[in-house]
């Protein structure tokens, strides 16, 4: 058992390593294109259109992201409730905190990524996602490198697999639905088969410039 998860852990490292290239060798305007596409094809969705919370990063230029921006606001022009992180350690904890309008967010260091404080103006604590009534609908997810079946490789920090299993397991607690999990990726992030191990959690479609991948049977269902 050590073993296989030795060398799942090994096929990790390399793809991270191979995608990163990949991503490294686009250019701006090619990233900026796919990005916009990404975000009609996500803007047009079922699970996008019906979702009245949305948890989603917001971009990091330095790690080559697809730009969430333009869902951000469509999401906020459409009165969702939206829950964006804050990384609060490097244990792998972060909380998805809401907020009202884009003046919310402030670049964090040490990349600069816009962040919401943990406070409001007021002075009182912003609302986490594990506190919504009902759950919440819609999670917008980055990563590295993803197969059509909704596999999905991280960066290796756990924060997302953490998230997930949190809002997974508080839906569960309820009896409610647990969010839509959408990941959002580059045409050259797309690979064969990423490698996984038990506990990573598939992804229910992936949204890429050309095709939203229906990935997960609950997806084939109801999308």
């Amino acid at each position: 058992m050590a073993a296989e998860h030795s060398l799942v852990l090994e096929a990790k490292k390399t793809m991270r390593t191979q995608i990163k290239k990949q991503l490294k060798a686009m250019s701006p305007d090619d990233m900026r294109e796919q990005s916009s596409q990404i975000a009609q094809q996500v803007i047009a969705s079922p699970f996008f259109q019906q979702a009245r919370s949305v948890g989603l990063y917001i971009t990091c230029e330095r790690l080559r992201e697809v730009d969430t921006m333009a869902l951000l606001q469509a999401a906020l022009q459409q009165g969702k409730q939206c829950f964006v992180p804050l990384v609060e350690d490097s244990q792998s904890n972060m909380a998805l905190l809401h907020i009202d309008t884009l003046e919310d967010l402030q670049p964090a260091p040490p990349f600069g990524i816009l962040e919401p404080s943990k406070q409001q103006r007021d002075g009182s604590d912003r609302q986490n996602a594990l506190q919504v009534a009902g759950g919440l609908d819609l999670l917008l997810m980055p990563g590295l490198g993803f197969d059509r079946e909704g596999g999905r490789l991280g960066r290796g920090g756990g924060y997302y697999d953490k998230m997930v299993h949190d809002l997974d397991a508080r839906a569960q607690q309820h009896g409610w639905q647990p969010p839509w999990l959408v990941a959002l990726a580059f045409s050259q992030q797309l690979v064969q088969q990423v490698p996984t191990s038990h506990h990573d959690r598939d992804v229910d479609v992936l949204a890429m410039p050309t095709e939203l991948v229906r990935c997960s049977s609950r997806a084939k269902q109801h999308l």
